[in-house]
């Protein structure tokens, strides 16, 4: 509650009642000191203005869709990053052998004893070991770089959806209260 202290100049000055017994200044510059809570009540009090009750400046549906919109594109934007860099990765181009390593590999065969050569060879399986016959790395690896580009382009029309959400929160009216 508030109430008008009186000034010399004509003016009144609204003060609470937790101003009692403080300073305050009024528009002139003079400071005037508050009654006690108990003389505080004697004077006129301060009708002060009803004002409409403040509606929220966003609505529950733009919070939600906001929200939403914030979820779905960082969810994409760490899926496209991840997927371009196992994109980048991938090596895809035919590997070429030169006849002079091919020559080399087949002159160092023939120059190693048939107990080199099973060696090598056991050595060989041991470390990549034995692989079934099907399509050299290269031809897998365009068919993943083929799959993990359709699922950029996808993750690309996500983040566009989630930035349209994003948008759309801040370009939706809040709905007006329905009279009673």
């Amino acid at each position: 509650m508030q109430y008008l202290l009186p000034c010399e100049c004509g003016r009144r000055v609204p003060v609470a009642t937790s101003q009692a017994g403080e300073t305050v200044v009024c528009e002139c510059g003079r400071s005037l000191t508050a009654p006690k809570l108990r003389e505080l009540r004697q004077l006129e009090p301060h009708a002060v203005k009803e004002t409409a009750p403040r509606r929220p400046v966003w609505s529950f549906r733009q919070g939600v869709m906001f929200v939403a919109g914030i979820v779905v594109l960082l969810i994409s934007i760490v899926t496209l990053v991840i997927t371009g860099m196992q994109r980048s990765s991938l090596y895809t181009e035919k590997p070429e052998f030169h006849p002079e390593f091919i020559e080399q590999q087949l002159a160092q065969i023939d120059r190693n004893s048939p107990v080199e050569n099973l060696e090598l060879w056991r050595h060989e399986i041991l470390e990549h070991g034995l692989t079934r016959p099907g399509d050299p790395g290269y031809l897998l690896h365009r068919r993943a770089k083929r799959a993990l580009t359709i699922r950029l382009i996808v993750f690309g029309v996500i983040a566009a959806a989630g930035a349209g959400l994003i948008a759309g929160a801040f370009l939706v009216r809040p709905r007006e209260p329905r009279p009673a």
